[in-house]
């Protein structure tokens, strides 16, 4: 996958988890992260709680290996 690519699936991830967090849990924290893709550098805070964090960063887990 091209690094623009990448750029564009993450951007989604991090627009939609919100949305879908806010509306069926509660209780949600900021956390950064980092992610590497390719020689390019991604650094960004997101609100989510603890269930959709773990699942946020194993769809961006999955994301990088394509």
């Amino acid at each position: 996958m091209r690094v623009e690519d990448f750029k564009r699936e993450l951007d989604t991830l991090r627009r939609m988890f919100p949305v879908y967090c806010g509306d069926k849990h509660r209780g949600g924290y900021k956390k950064s992260y980092t992610v590497n893709y390719r020689g390019e550098t991604f650094t960004f805070e997101i609100t989510l709680c603890e269930e959709c964090h773990n699942l946020f960063a194993y769809a961006v887990e999955r994301l990088t290996e394509c």
